[in-house]
């Protein structure tokens, strides 16, 4: 937006004008619709007040509005140090009218923040193969925002890079399973949270390796650290390899010793029913053997929903274990991800931890109710607030003060919006849901007719992901050729 005056004058800090032997021509561009509209406004008064002080004639002044850079600059030479004091007025005018306070100033989207929060939302499910599934778990995760995932079956391989499982915003940890199919645990725990990785659970005890965990220590606070473990146990797995699993139990709860203990994962003990505590009828030894062992180690389990559904079947596999009773509170069970026939289980981790990112809020100028603010400044009668005999400096002061208190008052404040992947459209979304409505009636009540209509539900959203994920990438394509 350039503003030209054809008189020998140019606005400086201060009470007085300027005056000089050259015109003077202002740049203010490359703002947002709403930012414009107002500081068109700012500069238009500004062109009564030249007139109303006897300064300059309407036919002095023009006003136009091309793309441009904040700037400040005469058509001939002017004194550096008038120069600084017109840039330094025109960056004071802008800043005040794009920001509400003064920590608007920063150029950066987050800040540090030490509120205090109460629990940290972990998620556990099992996904049967993460392969051609991490777009819908992505989604996923940025709509209920976990601080700690732990995942099993992730069925990964050597030759697949860290840059396939990665997830913006967190850090991740694996262990793959060596020289077979399936199986593998993953970690990804959030970058706002301090953390490492646990070394003496994650080497193999006494030369044997369990399969498969993943372990890592997690510092939300400068008091307890939270020892975080993401277990898998096959259904095939032999009696060697559960005795592992039990000693890697016993020995993380020693390991943790008076911090905080987050254990997850797929245990496939179906036998143990937690929420009476018994051992049900034809339960295999590893079933008595866990229990026995989590009652040894004083450990509680959180998980009293069924997590895995199989035509009209249902069982309890994928659970949760802490020290304490009260460590998790709503634990809840949604729908799976992919084909996968285990829901993913949700739950609050209870703490007191602090955030070091919070998202900067703005105003949402696009919102603003730019015709009551037009209507508010020409009900002033400019004369009588600006005379000619109060000085320029004070008047513009007074102005962009009222300026100020009507943005505030009719331009609201709003959050940056969480980044979507460009496939995962309104329709998608539609059948995201529809799949998880039909999940939530097979945990009502599980029949036949309800799991043939979830599988449908299921199949029909990842062939449409799929889909438009194509449309995109020859999109991006064409793109290119262009």
């Amino acid at each position: 937006m350039f503003i030209t005056t054809n008189t020998n004058m140019i606005l400086e800090i201060g009470d007085n004008i300027r005056l000089l032997n050259s015109p003077i021509k202002i740049e203010l561009g490359k703002l947002e619709l709403g930012k414009l509209t107002i500081i068109r406004q700012v500069l238009m008064t500004f062109s009564f007040l030249l007139t109303a002080t006897g300064k300059a004639t309407d036919d002095h002044i023009s006003v136009s509005m091309p793309e441009a850079t904040v700037t400040a600059r005469s058509t001939n030479e002017i004194e550096t140090s008038n120069l600084r004091q017109a840039n330094a007025t025109n960056s004071r005018i802008a800043s005040e009218i794009m920001s509400t306070n003064d920590q608007r100033n920063s150029e950066s989207n987050s800040k540090i923040s030490r509120n205090r929060n109460n629990q940290l939302k972990c998620m556990n499910l099992n996904a049967r193969s993460l392969t051609g599934k991490m777009e819908e778990l992505r989604e996923m995760v940025r709509e209920i925002k976990p601080h700690i995932i732990g995942v099993t079956e992730t069925w990964g391989k050597e030759e697949i890079n860290d840059a396939y499982f990665k997830m913006e915003n967190y850090i991740l940890y694996r262990n793959d399973r060596v020289g077979k199919k399936g199986g593998g645990t993953m970690l990804y725990i959030s970058n706002q949270l301090g953390q490492r990785e646990c070394n003496t659970l994650n080497r193999p005890l006494n030369g044997i390796s369990f399969d498969s965990s993943t372990w890592c220590w997690v510092s939300p606070t400068k008091g307890k650290k939270i020892l975080v473990g993401s277990i898998y146990r096959s259904p095939n797995s032999s009696s060697v390899n559960d005795n592992h699993m039990l000693r890697q139990l016993e020995l993380a709860n020693n390991v943790a010793g008076r911090n905080r203990l987050l254990l997850m994962g797929d245990f496939n003990v179906p036998k143990i029913n937690w929420a009476t505590r018994d051992i049900l009828p034809g339960a295999r030894k590893i079933e008595r053997d866990l229990y026995e062992a989590v009652t040894d180690n004083f450990l509680y389990q959180h998980v009293l929903l069924p997590t895995r559904y199989s035509g009209p079947s249902n069982s309890t596999l994928d659970l949760i274990f802490t020290k304490e009773e009260e460590d998790v509170k709503n634990v809840k069970v949604i729908q799976p991800v992919g084909s996968s026939d285990h829901g993913v289980v949700i739950g609050e981790f209870i703490c007191k931890w602090k955030s070091r990112v919070v998202p900067r809020i703005n105003k949402a100028y696009y919102k603003g109710d730019y015709d009551n603010i037009s209507e508010n400044l020409n009900q002033q009668v400019w004369p009588n607030e600006y005379s000619s005999t109060k000085p320029l400096g004070v008047c513009m002061q007074h102005y962009m003060a009222n300026i100020k208190s009507l943005v505030n008052e009719h331009v609201p404040m709003g959050k940056t919006k969480d980044y979507n992947v460009p496939w995962m459209n309104d329709w998608n979304m539609r059948l995201w849901k529809k799949k998880q409505n039909a999940f939530s009636e097979i945990q009502r009540g599980s029949t036949g007719r309800k799991w043939t209509t979830y599988r449908t539900r299921r199949d029909k959203l990842r062939v449409s992901m799929r889909k438009a994920r194509r449309l995109h990438e020859k999109k991006i394509t064409k793109n290119l050729r262009i």
